[in-house]
């Protein structure tokens, strides 16, 4: 696994996402199995989703099964993108200087 992999994993272990992600997962009834590039897959997740997968910290979360998951296909790398964006994402959205009142901020 690349060094910048092993930082990302790192990170979000420390940050707390990745555990959220697998929160997330346990809660939905999700099957884990590993992925590429130090990424974990929780498929066959029984919750609502507005698309076939969203990353919380290192894990991708999909409805889709095990079989359908193509683990070097685009949906993986683009969803590899977003993991280090994510704790950065909530940050701002809390951040008083967004504009927006604290209740519509989640905060």
């Amino acid at each position: 696994m690349r060094h910048a992999y092993r930082l990302r994993r790192a990170v979000n272990i420390a940050n707390g996402s990745t555990l959220g992600g697998l929160l997330v997962a346990a809660v939905g009834r999700a099957r884990f199995a590993p992925g590429p590039d130090g990424l974990t897959v929780a498929h066959r997740l029984r919750l609502p989703m507005r698309s076939d997968a969203f990353c919380v910290g290192n894990v991708i979360l999909t409805r889709l099964d095990a079989a359908r998951l193509p683990q070097d296909g685009p949906l993986f790398a683009h969803e590899a993108r977003h993991t280090p964006s994510t704790p950065a994402a909530a940050a701002w959205s809390c951040c008083p200087c967004t504009g927006s009142p604290p209740r519509s901020r989640g905060c």
